[in-house]
C-alpha cells in the first residue's frame, strides 16, 4: 500500500492507495497554517494512523511539496514506517513527460504531478491543465509528452484576503456563486467579481494559449475551487478532483 501526500501552500492532502486496485477516494485534508509545527506533526501522525488502521503494511510513501518547511514533518513521520520507500517529487524523477522549463528543477512538484497524470489520461494529446488552489496555475502539455510552460496567477483566497486586508470597509467573505450577477450589496459584489471575474479569466487565458499555439487542447481543471467554477466553464473542460494523487501514484510506480 502507498501513502501519497500533496503539500500545498495552505493545506496538506493525503490518502492511501492500495496496490493493484483502482484509485481510492479516501483523501483527507488538513489546513496546516493554523498549527505550530510540532502540534501539526502530532495531528497529522494521528490521522495517518486512523487512515491505515487494519490495512496491510505501508510499502511506499511519496510526497509532492511546494512548502519546504513541511517536508521535514513528512520525512520524520516516514521514519515510523521503516520498510517503506520514501520518494519526493522533483524534476529528476523518471517520468513520461519531458520538461522544457528554463530550469526544470524550479518547476513546482504539484505541476509535475498534474502533467504526469494528464499524460496518462490523454496520451499523445495537447493538454491545458488548470489547478485552482492558493495560486492558480496553467500548464501547457504538448502531445502528452512535452511540458512547455505555463502561467501562475494569484488564487481566489489570496484575492479575497487582499481585499479584506488592503481596504478599510470591505469584509472578508466566503467564496460562493452569488444569487445574481449585478450585486446589490458589497459582500455579494465581491463574490460576483471573484466568481465571474476568475471564470472569465480562465476561459480567456485558455483561448489565448490555443491561439498562441495554433492548436486545439484538452482542458483539465483541478484544485480546491475548481468544482465551484465548473458551471461557468464550457462543457469540454474535464474536471478531475484527484489529478495530483493520480500523478503521485504514476511517479511512484515508475521510480520504485
Amino acid at each position: 500500500m502507498l501513502l501519497a501526500f500533496d503539500i500545498g501552500n495552505t493545506n496538506i492532502s493525503f490518502c492511501k492507495i492500495k496496490k493493484n486496485k483502482a484509485f481510492s477516494e479516501n483523501i483527507k485534508k488538513i489546513s496546516y497554517r493554523k498549527y505550530k509545527k510540532r502540534e501539526f506533526k502530532i495531528i497529522l501522525g494521528k490521522q495517518i494512523e486512523d487512515l491505515i488502521a487494519g490495512d496491510e503494511k505501508i510499502e511506499g510513501i511519496i510526497y509532492s511539496s511546494v512548502n519546504k518547511k513541511i517536508d521535514s514533518v513528512i520525512e520524520g513521520l516516514a521514519g515510523n514506517y521503516r520498510e517503506a520507500k520514501l520518494l519526493s517529487v522533483t524534476s529528476r524523477l523518471k517520468m513520461p513527460v519531458q520538461i522544457l522549463y528554463d530550469d526544470p528543477f524550479t518547476l513546482g512538484a504539484d505541476r509535475i504531478c498534474d502533467a504526469v497524470a494528464a499524460s496518462s489520461l490523454f496520451p499523445k494529446k495537447n493538454c491545458i491543465i488548470i489547478d485552482i488552489g492558493t495560486a492558480i496555475t496553467f500548464c501547457v502539455l504538448l502531445k502528452g509528452e512535452f511540458f512547455k510552460g505555463g502561467l501562475i496567477i494569484p488564487g481566489i483566497d489570496m484575492a479575497l484576503d487582499a481585499l479584506f486586508e488592503k481596504t478599510d470597509l470591505l469584509k472578508r467573505v466566503d467564496f460562493n456563486k452569488p444569487d445574481k450577477f449585478i450585486a446589490t450589496n458589497s459582500a455579494d459584489a465581491i463574490r460576483s467579481g471573484i466568481y465571474y471575474g476568475w471564470s472569465s479569466m480562465l476561459k480567456s487565458i485558455v483561448q489565448k494559449i490555443e491561439a498562441d499555439e495554433q492548436e486545439e487542447f484538452y482542458k483539465i481543471i483541478t484544485g480546491g475551487f475548481a468544482e465551484k467554477l465548473l458551471r461557468e466553464l464550457p462543457t469540454d473542460y474535464f474536471f478531475d478532483k484527484y489529478l495530483i494523487m493520480k500523478g503521485l501514484k504514476i511517479l511512484f510506480d515508475l521510480n520504485c
